[in-house]
């Protein structure tokens, strides 16, 4: 074991002493535009660290990392904002310099090639090296010293790794977490082309985004990040070796990186490895309510991403219902009849269709296709919530559940061990606006109700007769996803998907949408990734104590006190260009208070609302009391809401249609930072109301400049009660 570790040792003072240079006159790196980078962990002896990132609290990872592969160099940054000299940030520029130099182990002509990026190369010419070539495949590499990528094709690994091995120089830029936001089904660690170069030479990439250290990402001379070598965090988790719960959490959060990413032609000793820790007894837990899986169950946190991994690389091949199905989705009742059933899919709508089915945990679906829909690109969906649990430090159900997968044959047999809601995926711009009809078979019925499709004596008695833990309320153009436990308590499904449509409609006519492409959606869970509800596709709600989903509770929803769900439904319709930092959460209820109003009928200056009038009143009374500051007015979202009301009080709720309207109609530049989108929002709500709302804004301690107040002098002075 000492001869290990010391040949470890040797072999990493070789690394760093032949990157002398790398890190000379740089003590930090950094870019700006809000660029979350994705980090990398660090596998083998000849990878080592360069700068450093926080993946979780206490763990730590390579903000940029440096690789000697065959004779060549590499050097992985972890961000594509860091090949863009624009947005460069602390000794960034100097090390990216530092970065061409080394790779091309100080030759002073050598030739770059930039890899599908004018903006990089232009950068790199900007650093002062003037054989630059803008290169549109790694097939062009020929007469190449250096290779700049942000991405690469499946198809280019290969040269890639010839290039580099035979003594090409190659600086990397990818996202990780950028590849999964487009493709959040894709098995990372197979798919992402520029990840499976990576762990030939020795790093892996992280497929979420990392954090900064005091702001920035500090430079590491020594080549070393205690914890970012995912080898000895396996090794320390396999011997025991972790005496504290923090170094258990450290290893365990590493490893849970190394699954996600290690490709599985990689390193076959780590693989080997990552088995051995998941047979140990301590990986022997399932997670749910009751008994929780932690960040300090290591061991048992990598078996169930690994079997989740495992599972999703070929979805196909049969696998065994997983003993969390129970937690979520929710088990089907034993004896529960299969259907087969045809579903008509209108390809004009993208996104999912849903189809009445719930698919058994661990059982076979099968899904068929007409031959004119081979090639259309559909896929079936298999699981409604979009959560994925992995980043977080607690597990109350399995962190990943869904899968979809392509329907490009006659029929596809599918099995999830979790079981789950049935849809068809219709891809974006399909090419293609008839009518497809889809076979599926092997599931069981779940609760569907359409209006128009059966009624309500139908639906009540799928509720009864169903096996499946989870149905649906469908409208035109919202579709309640929930327990059937909470559906069979909704004695009318029309009018709560009447309500819905008109929560979605008014919504929409405050954002100024003309034209709506699918219809929006709302999920309850046992556990979300982000707090008790969130927006985004499905919107997410978490199912609470009572089993009464809140979005099916009539008596509630006639008064208007769904907040949290009209709040949601918000967010997708804010506009980032009259949403400034800190106003996330604020503009966001315009929406909310929109529709209380005009959905529900209610005052929003009842006391039993965040509005109200007397809890108004005394925010602003702290306020004021305090000194008008405007870190205070950014971190209480009511505080700051309360301007807004005031705003609408005076001039009614065309005042932020008309100047929203603008907005979507681009009549003035984009704002393109903060200070930009204060000044138009106060010179387009000035204009809209013919009143100087500019001062308005400026009293409540908003940062509105000289020169728009001067600008929006010439309206007529506003009412005294916009004023704090």
């Amino acid at each position: 074991m000492k001869k290990r570790v010391f040949a470890v040792a040797v072999s990493l003072m070789a690394a760093v002493s032949s990157a002398s240079g790398l890190l000379e006159g740089v003590s930090s790196i950094d870019v700006g535009g809000g660029a979350l980078p994705g980090g990398y962990i660090l596998i083998g002896t000849n990878s080592f660290a360069l700068a450093k990132c926080r993946i979780s609290e206490g763990v730590y990872a390579c903000a940029a990392a440096g690789a000697n592969y065959g004779e060549g160099r590499a050097v992985y940054l972890s961000h594509p904002s860091f090949l863009d000299v624009r947005n460069h940030r602390d000794d960034t520029s100097r090390f990216l310099r530092n970065a061409v130099n080394w790779t091309a182990k100080g030759k002073t002509d050598a030739v770059i090639g930039v890899l599908r990026s004018k903006r990089t190369a232009d950068g790199i010419r900007s650093l002062g090296f003037a054989d630059v070539r803008e290169l549109s495949a790694a097939s062009e590499l020929k007469g190449c010293d250096i290779l700049l990528a942000n991405d690469a094709r499946s198809d280019e690994v290969a040269p890639i790794l010839a290039f580099v091995r035979e003594g090409g120089g190659y600086i990397c830029g990818a996202l990780g977490w950028g590849f999964l936001y487009y493709r959040p089904q894709a098995v990372f660690a197979e798919e992402f082309a520029p990840n499976r170069i990576a762990a030939e030479m020795g790093v892996l990439m992280n497929s979420r985004s990392v954090s900064r250290i005091n702001g920035t990402f500090p430079a590491v001379k020594d080549g070393k990040i205690a914890g970012a070598n995912a080898e000895e965090a396996v090794d320390s988790l396999l011997r025991g070796e972790a005496a504290s719960k923090e170094e258990i959490v450290r290893a365990g959060a590493v490893a849970l990186v190394l699954v996600d990413a290690l490709p599985s032609r990689a390193a076959a000793g780590l693989h080997e490895k990552l088995d051995r820790l998941c047979n140990l007894p301590s990986a022997k837990k399932t997670p749910s309510p009751a008994s929780a899986v932690r960040s300090e169950d290591a061991a048992a946190r990598v078996a169930i991403v690994k079997r989740k991994l495992d599972w999703l690389k070929n979805p196909e091949n049969p696998v065994a219902a997983d003993e969390s199905a129970a937690v979520y989705p929710g088990a089907v009742r034993k004896g529960t009849p299969k259907i087969s059933k045809t579903v008509a899919v209108d390809m004009s709508v993208p996104r999912w269709h849903s189809t009445g089915v719930f698919a058994v945990a661990g059982e076979p679906l099968t899904v068929t296709l007409p031959d004119e829909a081979l090639k259309l690109a559909l896929k079936v969906r298999i699981g409604s919530t979009a959560d994925d649990l992995t980043p977080l430090g607690e597990w109350r159900r399995s962190p990943m559940v869904t899968c979809e997968v392509p329907l490009s044959k006659k029929s596809t047999t599918v099995f999830n061990p979790f079981g789950g809601l049935v849809y068809i995926v219709v891809p974006d711009n399909a090419g293609f606006s008839g009518t497809v009809e889809v076979g599926i078979s092997g599931g069981v019925m779940a609760p569907w109700f359409r209006k128009g499709f059966g009624g309500k004596a139908q639906f009540a008695a799928e509720c009864r007769d169903t096996g499946a833990p989870y149905g649906e309320i469908q409208g035109k153009g919202f579709v309640v996803i929930a327990e059937v436990e909470s559906l069979k308590k909704v004695d009318d499904p029309e009018w709560i998907a009447d309500y819905w449509d008109k929560v979605l409609e008014a919504s929409a006519d405050l954002a100024r949408w003309e034209k709506r492409r699918y219809p929006e959606r709302i999920c309850s869970d046992v556990q979300l990734v982000a707090g008790f509800m969130h927006s985004g596709y499905p919107l997410m709600t978490h199912v609470n104590s009572e089993r009464l989903d809140w979005a099916v509770d009539k008596e509630r929803l006639e008064k208007g006190e769904s907040w949290g769900c009209y709040h949601e439904i918000g967010h997708n319709h804010q506009n980032r260009d009259w949403t400034p930092d800190g106003t996330g959460e604020v503009t966001v209820n315009l929406f909310t208070l929109y529709v209380i109003e005009s959905v529900a009928g209610a005052d929003v200056r009842e006391e039993r609302f965040y509005t109200g009038t007397g809890r108004s009143a005394g925010r602003v009374k702290n306020w004021v009391a305090k000194g008008k500051r405007f870190e205070d007015w950014k971190r209480d979202p009511f505080l700051a809401l309360e301007m807004y009301l005031r705003i609408k009080e005076a001039y009614g709720w065309e005042v932020y249609k008309k100047t929203f309207a603008r907005y979507r109609e681009r009549g003035f530049a984009r704002p393109r930072n903060d200070h930009e989108r204060w000044q138009i929002f106060a010179r387009e709500m000035s204009k809209t109301a013919n009143e100087n709302l500019a001062a308005v804004m400026a009293a409540w301690s908003l940062p509105i400049s000289e020169s728009t107040l001067k600008e929006c002098s010439k309206y007529k002075t506003a009412a005294s009660a916009l004023f704090p």
